[in-house]
């Protein structure tokens, strides 16, 4: 009897002493972690191959696990999902699953119809591009002058009118498109000549590429203003406008001929007068020059 108490003893301490599977109540599902790596763009977008790898982890060990292999996507997609789903040896086991969306695009859009319409203190910009929802940025530079551009940002649409500039300057555009990934397309500049022309002195002789229209400052006590046109030291227009501008046309009639405004370069000469045109009372205000294109 001793005997057999001293064994019921044992074989009790050994039961003791076997390990039990965990509860689930005491422990949590398997961890699981996420490890993306790409060339990260805008708004959750990847313009690059995709490398995306998972760390699973318990401390009762992993029983099962589905999706959790490491990938590298490859190709454009607007949305791929992966998933990885893990459950670990509690009793009874305890799952998780951790889910990504990639979104690849590493195409630049592409600018294209890119043109400028010159206009009285304003220019419009038109263009085309690959998707309705890329964002523009225009830096515009004046010419001979060292400055940094101006620069107008997130523009969207396909047409910009800039109503900042000054009247009788040329001015150099560069545009740039940005799609939704952060994809920039390759820069797109264009040389904008004016449409007003003023009477005063520049380091340059502007250009235009339409008939201009000439301006100048109103002068006191003027009652109309006298012009005249010279291409190649020959007067080939005058004329008498009661405000201070003269719009040039693409071809005239003056002193019984008929003339076109070609290319090459023209002076300008305006004079302002007082009192009727029969008394010939005038003062020189200036002179200045332009070429057409």
């Amino acid at each position: 009897m001793r005997s057999r108490i001293f064994t019921l003893g044992v074989v009790g301490v050994a039961v003791a002493l076997a390990p039990a599977a965990a509860l689930s109540s005491s422990i949590a599902p398997p961890s699981i972690t996420l490890n993306v790596s790409g060339d990260a763009g805008d708004n959750g977008w990847y313009r690059s191959n995709v490398s995306v790898s998972w760390t699973v982890s318990d401390s009762t060990g992993i029983s099962s696990s589905s999706g959790c292999e490491s990938r590298v996507l490859t190709s454009e997609t607007d949305g791929t999902t992966l998933t990885c789903s893990a459950s670990n040896n509690a009793r009874p086991p305890l799952s998780n699953s951790v889910s990504v969306t990639i979104k690849i695009d590493r195409t630049p859009p592409r600018l294209s119809d890119v043109s400028e319409t010159p206009g009285d203190g304003a220019n419009l910009l038109r263009w085309s591009s690959t998707s309705r929802s890329d964002t523009f940025r225009i830096e515009r530079s004046l010419r001979r002058v060292k400055a940094a551009p101006q620069v107008f940002r997130s523009i969207r649409g396909t047409s910009f009118t800039d109503t900042s500039i000054q009247n009788g300057r040329e001015y150099l555009y560069t545009l740039t498109a940005r799609d939704v990934a952060g994809n920039v397309s390759r820069r797109v500049s264009l040389l904008a000549l004016p449409k007003v022309l003023t009477l005063e002195k520049l380091p340059y002789l502007p250009r235009v590429s339409v008939p201009p229209i000439v301006r100048w400052k109103a002068s006191p006590g003027a009652t109309y203003y006298h012009v005249q046109l010279f291409r190649g030291g020959k007067r080939i227009l005058a004329a008498w406008p009661r405000g201070p501008q003269l719009a040039l046309r693409p071809t005239w009639s003056w002193g019984g001929r008929r003339y076109r405004l070609d290319r090459g370069t023209y002076r300008w000469y305006v004079w302002a007068g007082t009192g009727p045109r029969s008394a010939a009372r005038y003062t020189r205000l200036g002179t200045a020059a332009f070429a057409v294109r």
